[in-house]
């Protein structure tokens, strides 16, 4: 039996020779052209075939989607085995990657300088990309991260400015408050990257929502009220307290707003009503047009076709709104890909670089459909000196259309040699030009005339090498002729009898319409009715408000206190509902005329 001075003696000489086996890399990242540091991604594949990833807070492997990863600040130090390393850095989308393959020395330090090359300055060009439906905990906590810790994820993956939503700190720990999310992000912003917080909100069954941040120090349900997810039953009679519109009326009150997010997925809720789905989306598309102002198309990408689908026929029925891109991520989930999906806006050229992104510039930007989303490549679309989002009129003369399109980097995997592979112009959703690049060509430009002479819209769609994974696609450029109608709230004949609820006496009263949300309400018109019958003219975006001396008052929501239009249409709604014009007249013939049976209790 070995003596015990003799086995510890052999651990030291194995535990020597193990560390003498390793050699250390040390990478500096910059921009090529400026010299600046940047953050990126880096990757380092070895013979031993060990994924390297970084680590969450309590030291475990962040294994998202992807090539396995670290996320610097532009300098990174590993410990590796002695041999061959495979290095790359990236920065999606509009840098480069940097390849190279080194040799690590056992006991030496390896120094390597990463100058990534920009695929274009999309910057100088006036666009930023970023994403606003980003979970740092959603709830499967298989990764302990919180807010703090998937920042600098966030900006390393290339973003410019995000909004993280809930919840926001480690497995549970108490949740921040306002004040401290905005302290967060005021430190971790600066001029290369905008850091915000928001919600998904209002998120329930009438659908999911990615909200833009408030810009008061107020949760999102005190500042523009919200529904309850889980009290949802299926039950009749029992709905939510909010209509999305009217909820989004406060957001457009505080200068903010909120997307539909993946539209038409059906997961969850019941076997009677399925989860997920935009619910309210027809009603607000007839009965509130104003709330719909951007839609998320690409958050289920690549299987996402159906929420393309619906934003062509959006378009189609004369709504303008911005096409949006978010990825709906979840940084406490394996296999997440953060950053892979995301919406550029213009905000103009910035003649200080150093003054940091403005998000209610942002918001600006959205509103006035000054956007693209994408999952790779990079686009930009004029007609003459109009560019994507305007509204032109139709007739004027021929406009000479121009696309410059950039494919660069794939997400997954920046090893690959990825570009351009086709350019299509699509005219009211179809089809209308389409142009082949040049194999692997990372840069590609057309040129055509557009003259117009009515209603029209036209966008564009961009695919990488991938095409099915890598694509883009622009907010529409509106002709718009004489035929054009723009949406408007449709105004009810509504009618109804007022009784005692115990006694059914008919009553005098007072029936008001209401423009409704959380901030409060304000009064429309006002009239009054006697022997317990009235009439009125309300617009469908409002409620109506029934009153009588001596009795508790009741409001009524043309949405959802009338069972012919939500129990009977909405609430089993399923993805074909959302392109039916059927559907969509039938709404239309409903809200006509609405009646109720009013009970007033004393």
């Amino acid at each position: 039996m070995k003596s015990p001075s003799a086995v510890l003696l052999g651990l030291a000489l194995l535990c020597s020779a193990s560390f003498a086996a390793d050699g250390t890399l040390q990478i500096q990242i910059f921009d090529k052209a400026t010299r600046k540091p940047l953050h990126a991604r880096v990757s380092l594949l070895t013979s031993d075939k060990v994924a390297r990833w970084g680590k969450d807070v309590s030291g475990v492997d962040l294994a998202y989607g992807g090539l396995p990863r670290f996320w610097t600040a532009g300098e990174l130090k590993q410990t590796l085995p002695e041999g061959e390393v495979e290095v790359v850095v990236s920065r999606p989308f509009d840098f480069l990657p940097f390849k190279t393959k080194l040799l690590i020395r056992a006991g030496e330090t390896t120094r390597v300088e990463a100058a990534l090359e920009r695929l274009v300055d999309i910057h100088g060009k006036g666009w930023f990309g970023g994403d606003v439906h980003v979970h740092v905990v959603h709830g499967e906590m298989q990764f302990n991260v919180d807010m703090a810790r998937v920042i600098p994820i966030a900006r390393a993956e290339g973003e410019d400015w995000v909004s993280f939503a809930q919840a926001w700190s480690t497995w549970h720990a108490p949740q921040m408050t306002p004040q401290q999310l905005d302290t967060l992000s005021r430190k971790s912003s600066d001029a290369d990257f905008l850091c915000t917080w928001g919600m998904e909100h209002p998120k329930d069954h009438l659908g999911h929502m990615a909200a833009f941040p408030l810009g008061v120090p107020k949760t999102y349900q005190e500042a523009v009220g919200g529904n309850d997810y889980q009290a949802f039953s299926g039950k009749a009679g029992k709905h939510e307290g909010f209509t999305h519109f009217e909820i989004l009326r406060a957001m457009k009150n505080l200068g903010t707003l909120a997307v539909y997010s993946h539209p038409t997925r059906e997961y969850g809720g019941t076997k009677e009503s399925v989860g997920n789905i935009a619910r309210e989306l027809p009603f607000d598309v007839v009965g509130a047009p104003w709330s719909l102002e951007a839609l998320d198309i690409f958050c289920d990408a690549p299987g996402h076709a159906a929420d393309e689908k619906l934003a062509y026929y959006l378009f189609n029925r004369g709504l303008r709104f911005a096409i949006c891109g978010f990825t709906d991520v979840c940084y406490d989930r394996k296999g997440e890909r953060p950053g892979d999906t995301r919406t550029f806006v213009y905000l103009g050229k910035r003649e200080q670089p150093e003054i940091p992104l403005s998000m209610p510039k942002i918001i600006e930007a959205v509103r006035k459909r000054k956007t693209f989303a994408t999952t790779g490549p990079l686009v930009l679309f004029t007609a003459g000196e109009h560019g994507i989002g305007d509204v032109i009129p139709a007739g004027v003369q021929v406009l000479k259309a121009r696309i410059e399109a950039w494919n660069g980097v794939d997400y997954a995997d920046p090893r690959k040699d990825v570009g351009v592979s086709k350019v299509d112009v699509l005219r009211n959703g179809a089809v209308w030009k389409s142009f082949a690049a040049p194999a692997a060509a990372k840069y590609h430009t057309v040129e055509f005339d557009i003259k117009e002479e009515g209603t029209a819209w036209y966008a564009v769609k961009v695919y990488g090498t991938d095409p099915k994974t890598q694509f883009a696609v622009t907010s529409p450029i509106f002709f718009e002729g004489a035929d054009y109608k723009a949406p408007a709230v449709p105004v009810s004949t509504v009618r109804g009898t007022v009784k005692d609820e115990k006694s059914g006496a008919k009553l005098n009263g007072i029936v008001r319409v209401i423009e409704y949300s959380a901030q409060g309400r304000t009064e429309r018109s006002k009239s009054a009715f006697k022997d317990g019958a009235f009439a009125v003219q309300c617009p469908a975006d409002c409620r109506i408000e029934i009153s009588a001396e001596g009795y508790m008052s009741q409001l009524k929501s043309l949405f959802l206190d009338v069972e012919k239009i939500y129990a009977d249409m909405f609430l089993k709604i399923h993805r074909p509902a959302l392109t039916d014009d059927a559907f969509y007249t039938k709404l239309q013939e409903a809200l006509k005329e609405i009646e109720f049976n009013i009970r007033l209790v004393p």
